[in-house]
């Protein structure tokens, strides 16, 4: 007997993952506003989608970043695809710290904080950007409240799937 799993099948943990992307929009649309402060939101389809790059590698987590993306700009009644740029280009730094084989070590340390750190800070500055009216650029303003203060919040709510990795992996 081998020790195989039905998520061993890269089609099947490709539709579990487009699954999770829609629970974690529909969470983000939901649950977000109940824990925000002061309209700063934790992001947790960027967490989910970098998790997803450091596990199957740049490229897959591009795919989830787009899906993510796209799927949040539709049910969020935001600017269609400026959320799934913003991924985008956040996943794509994240992708490069991608190695095989390491997803448990990455994302079960401190590492995967730091990770989430960047990539949140890349993804909140270019949707911020994308999203600002050219009467309201106050760019100091912009780099404070979304760019520090959101890609801390989201950094902060990424400890919780790093302890958790943490937790299984010594067993």
């Amino acid at each position: 007997m081998t020790d195989s799993s039905i998520f061993d099948t890269p089609l099947i943990r490709y539709i579990a993952y487009a699954i999770a992307i829609l629970l974690l929009a529909i969470a983000q649309l939901l649950v977000s506003p109940l824990i925000a402060f002061e309209n700063i939101y934790p992001n947790f389809l960027l967490i989910f989608t970098v998790a997803v790059a450091l596990r199957e590698g740049q490229l897959v987590g591009l795919g989830a970043a787009f899906l993510a993306g796209l799927t949040y700009d539709v049910i969020g009644n935001v600017l269609l695809g400026v959320n799934a740029m913003a991924s985008i280009l956040a996943v794509f730094l994240a992708g490069y710290f991608y190695r095989e084989g390491r997803f448990r070590q990455t994302v079960g340390s401190y590492k995967f904080p730091i990770v989430i750190a960047l990539s949140a800070f890349v993804y909140n500055l270019v949707y911020h950007i994308l999203l600002i009216e050219p009467t309201e650029l106050d760019f100091m303003a912009l780099f404070t409240t979304y760019g520090i203060a959101a890609t801390l919040y989201t950094t902060v709510i990424s400890v919780i799937p790093m302890l958790i990795v943490a937790r299984k992996s010594q067993y």
